[in-house]
Protein backbone atom coordinates (compact mmCIF):
# COMPACT_ATOMS: atom_id res chain seq x y z
CA UNK A 1 0.00 0.00 0.00
CA UNK A 2 2.88 2.37 0.77
CA UNK A 3 4.30 1.73 -2.69
CA UNK A 4 0.96 2.70 -4.24
CA UNK A 5 0.82 5.93 -2.20
CA UNK A 6 4.40 6.75 -3.14
CA UNK A 7 3.71 6.10 -6.85
CA UNK A 8 0.60 8.30 -6.66
CA UNK A 9 2.57 11.08 -4.97
CA UNK A 10 5.25 10.91 -7.71
CA UNK A 11 2.58 10.99 -10.41
CA UNK A 12 1.01 14.08 -8.82
CA UNK A 13 4.40 15.80 -8.53
CA UNK A 14 5.21 15.04 -12.16
CA UNK A 15 1.80 16.38 -13.22
CA UNK A 16 2.30 19.61 -11.25
CA UNK A 17 5.81 20.05 -12.69
CA UNK A 18 4.51 19.51 -16.23
CA UNK A 19 1.66 22.00 -15.67
CA UNK A 20 4.11 24.63 -14.39
CA UNK A 21 6.45 24.18 -17.37
CA UNK A 22 3.59 24.39 -19.88
CA UNK A 23 2.03 27.31 -18.01
CA UNK A 24 5.26 29.27 -18.01
CA UNK A 25 5.69 28.76 -21.76
CA UNK A 26 2.07 29.53 -22.50
CA UNK A 27 1.85 32.73 -20.46
CA UNK A 28 5.26 34.21 -21.04
CA UNK A 29 5.81 37.76 -22.23
CA UNK A 30 7.78 39.37 -25.03
CA UNK A 31 9.07 42.92 -24.91
CA UNK A 32 9.31 45.50 -27.68
CA UNK A 33 13.01 46.22 -28.25
CA UNK A 34 14.46 49.72 -28.21
CA UNK A 35 14.12 51.48 -31.54
CA UNK A 36 11.51 49.10 -32.94
CA UNK A 37 9.22 50.92 -35.39
CA UNK A 38 7.83 48.41 -37.86
CA UNK A 39 4.39 48.33 -36.19
CA UNK A 40 2.85 51.71 -35.39
CA UNK A 41 1.75 52.53 -31.84
CA UNK A 42 4.18 50.11 -30.18
CA UNK A 43 6.02 51.73 -27.33
CA UNK A 44 9.60 50.72 -26.60
CA UNK A 45 9.86 48.10 -23.88
CA UNK A 46 6.09 47.44 -23.90
CA UNK A 47 5.27 43.90 -22.87
CA UNK A 48 2.87 41.53 -24.61
CA UNK A 49 1.62 38.16 -23.48
CA UNK A 50 2.64 35.47 -25.97
CA UNK A 51 1.51 31.87 -26.31
CA UNK A 52 4.69 30.01 -27.23
CA UNK A 53 2.91 26.65 -27.44
CA UNK A 54 0.90 27.54 -30.57
CA UNK A 55 1.67 25.50 -33.67
CA UNK A 56 1.32 26.46 -37.32
CA UNK A 57 -2.01 24.59 -37.82
CA UNK A 58 -3.46 26.60 -34.89
CA UNK A 59 -2.65 29.97 -36.48
CA UNK A 60 -5.19 31.96 -38.50
CA UNK A 61 -5.16 34.94 -40.83
CA UNK A 62 -5.00 38.22 -38.83
CA UNK A 63 -3.42 36.51 -35.80
CA UNK A 64 -0.77 38.79 -34.27
CA UNK A 65 2.54 36.99 -33.88
CA UNK A 66 6.11 37.64 -32.87
CA UNK A 67 8.93 36.17 -34.91
CA UNK A 68 12.71 36.18 -35.04
CA UNK A 69 14.33 35.77 -38.43
CA UNK A 70 17.82 35.10 -37.08
CA UNK A 71 18.24 33.12 -33.88
CA UNK A 72 21.14 35.26 -32.66
CA UNK A 73 20.44 37.73 -29.88
CA UNK A 74 21.76 40.54 -32.10
CA UNK A 75 18.58 40.37 -34.16
CA UNK A 76 15.52 41.57 -32.33
CA UNK A 77 12.12 40.01 -32.22
CA UNK A 78 9.63 41.33 -34.78
CA UNK A 79 5.87 41.73 -34.59
CA UNK A 80 3.20 41.46 -37.27
CA UNK A 81 -0.04 39.92 -38.44
CA UNK A 82 -0.51 36.80 -40.51
CA UNK A 83 -1.86 37.70 -43.95
CA UNK A 84 -1.58 34.27 -45.58
CA UNK A 85 -1.05 30.67 -44.51
CA UNK A 86 0.66 27.73 -46.22
CA UNK A 87 -1.00 26.94 -49.54
CA UNK A 88 -2.69 30.36 -49.86
CA UNK A 89 -2.30 32.29 -53.12
CA UNK A 90 -1.05 35.86 -52.78
CA UNK A 91 -1.14 38.43 -55.60
CA UNK A 92 -0.64 42.18 -55.94
CA UNK A 93 -3.04 43.86 -58.35
CA UNK A 94 -2.79 47.63 -58.85
CA UNK A 95 -1.31 48.06 -55.37
CA UNK A 96 -3.94 45.90 -53.65
CA UNK A 97 -2.72 42.72 -51.96
CA UNK A 98 -5.06 39.83 -52.65
CA UNK A 99 -5.06 36.57 -50.69
CA UNK A 100 -7.07 33.79 -52.33
CA UNK A 101 -8.88 36.44 -54.39
CA UNK A 102 -9.86 38.59 -51.39
CA UNK A 103 -8.26 41.93 -50.51
CA UNK A 104 -5.98 41.76 -47.49
CA UNK A 105 -7.43 44.11 -44.88
CA UNK A 106 -4.15 44.61 -42.98
CA UNK A 107 -2.04 45.21 -46.10
CA UNK A 108 -3.70 48.36 -47.40
CA UNK A 109 -2.63 49.90 -50.71
CA UNK A 110 1.03 49.48 -51.55
CA UNK A 111 3.38 50.81 -54.18
CA UNK A 112 4.43 47.38 -55.37
CA UNK A 113 4.62 46.06 -58.90
CA UNK A 114 1.86 43.65 -59.83
CA UNK A 115 2.53 40.05 -58.82
CA UNK A 116 0.46 37.52 -60.72
CA UNK A 117 0.41 34.80 -58.08
CA UNK A 118 2.61 33.53 -55.32
CA UNK A 119 1.76 30.33 -53.47
CA UNK A 120 2.81 30.40 -49.79
CA UNK A 121 5.08 27.36 -49.30
CA UNK A 122 4.47 24.64 -46.73
CA UNK A 123 5.70 25.49 -43.23
CA UNK A 124 5.70 29.26 -43.97
CA UNK A 125 3.37 32.22 -43.39
CA UNK A 126 3.11 35.65 -44.99
CA UNK A 127 3.42 38.32 -42.32
CA UNK A 128 2.57 42.02 -42.71
CA UNK A 129 3.52 45.02 -40.61
CA UNK A 130 2.75 48.72 -40.88
CA UNK A 131 6.13 49.86 -42.20
CA UNK A 132 7.16 46.67 -44.08
CA UNK A 133 10.73 46.89 -42.75
CA UNK A 134 11.08 43.24 -41.72
CA UNK A 135 7.86 41.63 -42.89
CA UNK A 136 7.23 39.25 -45.77
CA UNK A 137 7.16 42.07 -48.34
CA UNK A 138 10.76 42.83 -47.35
CA UNK A 139 12.14 39.33 -46.71
CA UNK A 140 9.67 36.83 -48.14
CA UNK A 141 7.61 34.11 -46.44
CA UNK A 142 8.43 33.62 -42.75
CA UNK A 143 9.41 30.03 -41.88
CA UNK A 144 7.51 28.21 -39.16
CA UNK A 145 10.61 27.87 -36.95
CA UNK A 146 10.98 31.68 -36.85
CA UNK A 147 7.59 32.10 -35.16
CA UNK A 148 8.07 32.76 -31.44
CA UNK A 149 4.35 32.60 -30.64
CA UNK A 150 0.92 34.16 -30.99
CA UNK A 151 0.35 37.42 -29.16
CA UNK A 152 -2.73 38.01 -27.06
CA UNK A 153 -3.16 41.36 -28.83
CA UNK A 154 -1.30 43.90 -30.94
CA UNK A 155 -2.42 47.51 -31.53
Amino acid sequence: MDTLKQALLYAILIGVFWAVVVGIKRFSHVHVPAGYNDVSNLEEFASFRVDRTVTLPQLHVDDPICYRIDSSEDHAVNFGWIAALPGDDLAVVHGAVMVNGTACARCGRMTLPDIASLRIPAHHVWVVTDQHIADSFAIGPIPEQAIQGRLASLP
